[in-house]
């Protein structure tokens, strides 16, 4: 139509010489890093806002931390140091935000997601805390590129990957390269190419490596601001539509599981909800909070 959619039926701080991850054991202490925050607001060149804080480390939580892995005296500078160059990467429901790194690398953050950043001599560490991120990693390696998730690990030298994090693990999505992925409860390490997925448990660990290039592609449609269908029930894709919007889509039950295949701006709920009235014969019902599709009375 007139509006361009297609429708049819851890928290881990380096703190100098090698670090623990790179010796395949994790350093999983929980370290507190916000003690003073101010909100840098940025724009990129598509018109995404983006905030990016630099984390400062206060003498108390310095404190907190040195106290924790048994550091002293005058080591507590050195942490502060280290503290203060954490980068935070926050956004908001329905941002997505495209964020260039000074190692050459790319992150793009999803919707809802937490990412702190810290680039030091010999590692380059993530932490996702919540959401979802795709990193497009520049060659260095001398510096590989750790990405945690809770006790899920992805580790990469040069390439492109994704990592969502649930609520028992996470998914991880290669578009470029190869990739290592471990969970810290469970010893094996599997290795993941372009065009391949898994899913990480926090308990078990990697699960079957997929071979997904086509649904990978559609994963990651967020990048460009898109949601695309390809089958999925509505049920699967309003609650895709729900994480980037406040005015929430709700199915009801007698149509949840009837597919659609579509392509869609994430911020378009509405559009989204007219296309699935067509295609299962039922109505849309919408006020200020919600935008509910129920079966049609008179089909």
């Amino acid at each position: 139509d007139a509006s361009g959619t297609m429708v049819a039926a851890g928290r881990v701080v380096f703190l100098g010489g090698r670090h623990p991850l790179l010796e395949l054991g994790v350093d999983r202490v929980a370290l507190p890093l916000a003690a003073g925050r101010g909100p840098r607001p940025d724009h990129d060149d598509r018109g995404v806002s983006r905030r990016r804080t630099l984390v400062a480390g206060g003498m108390a939580a310095a404190a907190a931390v040195a106290a924790v892995i048994g550091w002293r005296g005058s080591h507590r500078a050195e942490l502060k140091s280290v503290l203060a160059r954490v980068e935070e990467i926050k956004t908001t429901t329905g941002e997505v935000s495209h964020v260039p790194l000074s190692d050459g690398s790319l992150i793009a953050v999803n919707t809802d997601s937490l990412v702190k950043v810290s680039l030091e001599e010999t590692a380059r560490i993530v932490s996702l805390d919540r959401g979802e991120a795709w990193f497009q990693v520049a060659k260095d390696a001398r510096r590989p590129f750790i990405v945690s998730a809770g006790s899920i690990y992805v580790k990469a030298i040069g390439t492109a990957f994704a990592v969502r994090r649930q609520e028992l693990g996470a998914n991880v999505l290669v578009t470029e390269g190869i990739i290592e992925t471990w969970s810290g409860s469970q010893g094996e390490h599997v290795r993941v190419a372009a065009g391949e997925k898994v899913f990480v448990s926090d308990i078990t660990g990697p699960s079957t490596v997929v071979e997904a290039e086509t649904q990978i592609a559609n994963a990651l449609a967020w990048r460009n601001g898109e949601i695309i269908l390809d089958g999925q029930s509505l049920s699967e894709a309003a609650a895709e539509f729900n994480r980037y919007n406040l005015r929430k889509v709700n199915v009801d039950p007698s149509l949840a599981q009837k597919p659609l295949v579509g392509l869609f701006h994430h911020k378009d709920p509405e559009t989204f909800a007219r296309a699935a009235a067509v295609v299962s014969n039922a109505i849309v019902i919408e006020n200020a909070h919600e935008i509910h599709l129920a079966p049609n009375p008179n089909r």
